[in-house]
């Protein structure tokens, strides 16, 4: 059965592979984990509020 003998082969490779990049990851160190991004507070708009309608064009009888 050469076919169990090529997955095995395939398996091996992909093994070593796999230990590279786990040495990889050990090798930079264990620093502190990083998280999401936080952010500064944000602006609100502080009162008194800018008018909230447009005065419309025209005349309206």
């Amino acid at each position: 059965m050469q076919m169990k003998s090529e997955i095995a082969g395939e398996a091996a490779k992909q093994r070593h592979i796999q230990r590279g990049v786990d040495a990889k990851d050990k090798s930079k160190g264990d620093g502190k984990q990083q998280g999401a991004m936080q952010a500064g507070a944000r602006e609100y708009p502080e009162p008194p509020f800018p008018e909230q309608h447009q005065p419309k064009p025209g005349h309206e009888w």
